[in-house]
Order: C-alpha cells, then structure tokens, then sequence
C-alpha cells in the first residue's frame, strides 16, 4: 500500500514538472488601421419639375378662321418660319378702306394748300381780311392732322393683316397645336394659344427648398464668407426617372424672393446643358444637391 502511494506521487511530481516547462502561448494578432481625417458631402435629393430654357406661347392675335397649318407637329421649327395662318380677306378689306381714306385725306391737304397759297398774296395786299387769311392756315393745318391720322389708320389695319400669317418667335420644338384647320380662333371659348415652342438646348428645373434647409444653407454662406473661405460654386446633378444621373451638372440661377406661406418653402430654378435634347419639358426629376 505504501508502494502504491509512493508511485502515485511521483506521477504527480512527474507531470506537474512538465507542465511547468510547456512553452507560453503567442500573443494574440491585432489588426491596425490608419484613421485618415477627411470632409464628407452630405447630399439631398429635391423633386423638381422640368422646363424650357424658353417656352414661348404661341397666340392668336386677331379673331378668324385657321386657313392653314404650316408645321409638322413635334419636330423643330425656325425663328420667323410660317405656323398658321388665318383668313385675310376681312383685314385686307379693311386695310383697302382705310388706304381709301388716306388718299382722300391727301387730296383735301392738297385742296387746303392750294387755298392758303391763293389768299396769302391776297392778304398781303388787304385784299381779303386777315380772318379769311388765318382760315386758310387753320384749314391747312388741320388737313395735315386729317393725313397723319389716316396714315396711322392704314399703318394699324397693315399690322392686323400681318397677324394673319403667325410666325415663330424662336429656334426650337413645337408640340401639339390646340387647333384644327377651318377652326375659328382668337376669341375664348374657342383657341387663343395655338401651342408652345420650347428651347430646349439648355432646361430650367424648378424645385423647392425647405425653410430649415434654406436657414442651414444661408448661415453656412455667411460663415464662410466671414472666415473669407473661398467659395466653391454649387453643382447639382439630375436624377432621372430611370434613376440614372444625368451627364450634365446644374446650377441655380433663381432664388424667389419668398417663402411661400403655405408650404413653407422657397422656390428654385437652375438650369442644366441638354446639347442632346434628352430632357423635354414636363419631366419630373430629382435634384440633386450638396447640403
């Protein structure tokens, strides 16, 4: 029994002393990152409505019947090319009526002239009285007056002729006419816009800012301008419907000069480059910008 104990601890010796001489373990591996300090953009995205860098209105200025449309309807038209044009013959009528009393109001300033010219020597002589003398020249003076407004007469009926041929103002794409050939237009119910020409190399994005954001933006340029930073021109980029970016950066070129009261929001307009003509008025996008 004694044996048995005596072996026993020297087992027990004999591992303990391994054990002690067992080697340590390795550190544990630790991953080192280098922190680099840098300025984050924070963007926000603005709904904003697309238009023309010009849509012009296209009216009729004169009551008629549309005799005849010139275009075709979608495609690009030119500065001065013919649109519409409507019935001439009442304007042309009244033109001829008033050239009519142009030339008679002429051949009454000859008349009155050829008067003065008779008596002037006359009174000169005392051969007539002065009251007849001053006549003739009231005579002449007023039929000079008589020719000039016969001459504007002629020259107005000369322009409301010309509003019969209804040219375009600008280089740029027409869209859908509100009137048919044979129509009468000029005078509501019936079409006064015929339609809309839009410029469209260049679009103007509509959209509004929030009051806060427009109070964060504003103190941060008056910071800026304080600490006399260098002021860096904002970008702002096009989200299209699809969600892709459109290849050309903005800018805003209009601030409106108010909230508005019921939406507590500031309207904005900036302008992008469409040299393709990829954007067309009344698109909805986003915009954009870094706030």
């Amino acid at each position: 029994m004694k044996k048995l104990i005596s072996g026993l601890a020297c087992l027990i010796v004999l591992f303990s002393c391994k054990e002690e001489q067992a080697p340590p373990p390795p550190p544990p591996t630790v991953q080192v990152v280098s922190v680099i300090e840098d300025t984050v953009r924070i963007e926000k995205d603005f709904v904003g409505q697309v238009y023309g860098i010009m849509d012009i209105p296209i009216r009729a200025r004169v009551e008629g019947f549309l005799d005849n449309i010139h275009f075709q309807e979608g495609m690009k038209v030119k500065k001065g090319q013919l649109l519409y044009s409507i019935d001439p013959q009442p304007f042309q009528a009244s033109l001829t009526a008033a050239q009519s009393q142009l030339a008679e109001a002429k051949v009454g300033r000859v008349r009155a002239s050829n008067d003065l010219n008779r008596v002037q020597p006359l009174a000169d002589m005392k051969a007539v009285s002065e009251r007849d003398r001053d006549a003739s020249i009231a005579e002449k003076d007023a039929s000079e007056e008589i020719v000039n407004a016969a001459q504007a007469n002629v020259e107005i009926q000369e322009i409301q002729l010309s509003y019969t041929q209804i040219k375009s103002p600008i280089d740029g794409l027409i869209g859908k006419t509100q009137a048919k050939q044979g129509e009468f237009v000029g005078r509501s119910p019936n079409p006064v816009i015929l339609n809309t020409i839009s410029k469209i190399d260049s679009v103007r994005v509509e959209f509004f800012l929030t009051e806060n954001d427009y109070l964060k933006l504003a103190k941060k340029l008056k910071t800026n301008q304080a600490s006399e930073q260098k002021k860096e021109p904002l970008q702002l980029k096009l989200i299209l419907s699809d969600g892709t970016i459109f290849d050309q950066t903005g800018k805003v070129d209009f601030i409106n000069r108010e909230v508005d009261a019921g939406t507590g929001a500031l309207l904005i307009q900036a302008s992008f480059p469409n040299p393709d003509g990829l954007i067309r008025p009344g698109q909805f996008a986003r915009v954009r910008a870094v706030v």
